[in-house]
């Protein structure tokens, strides 16, 4: 229901910048993704409570696990990692939705850059850190 009323706010500012801008088919594609990059941070939220519940194991059973005594440490490093990189992914989100139009050009490049390399840092660390700790 919210989204749905942020989509209509949203929509409406729009129209009022188009009667300004010019045409119907560049207010279309900002309306589609504004609705695409909600729908994915929405998303992105929902499937943090997987990293969340993750670590939160990890740290309850770090010293009492009786089969493995690594996969506490793993869950914890494996879902700190996802943490960061889920959050720097809504926060490139969140600009690329709310900011794009207030930051320059040279700016959002830098910015997109920086968290383009934290979001594949973090990807590389966990696809290394399984590799690493089965063997």
């Amino acid at each position: 229901m919210v989204l749905i009323e942020e989509v209509n706010t949203i929509s409406s500012k729009l129209k009022q910048q188009s009667r300004y801008h010019g045409s119907k088919e560049s207010l279309l594609s900002k309306v589609d993704s504004i609705v695409c990059l909600s729908f994915l941070n929405v998303m992105n939220i929902i499937s943090l409570a997987v990293p969340i519940t993750m670590l939160t194991i990890g740290i309850i059973k770090r010293d009492k696990c009786p089969m493995e005594p690594r996969i506490p440490l793993f869950l914890i490093v494996t879902s700190a990692a996802s943490i960061v990189w889920m959050t720097a992914t809504l926060v490139l989100n969140f600009i690329k939705l709310c900011c794009v139009a207030l930051l320059s050009n040279s700016i959002k490049t830098k910015v997109y850059i920086i968290l383009g390399i934290i979001i594949f840092l973090f990807c590389s660390l966990t696809m290394c850190w399984m590799i690493v700790v089965r063997n």
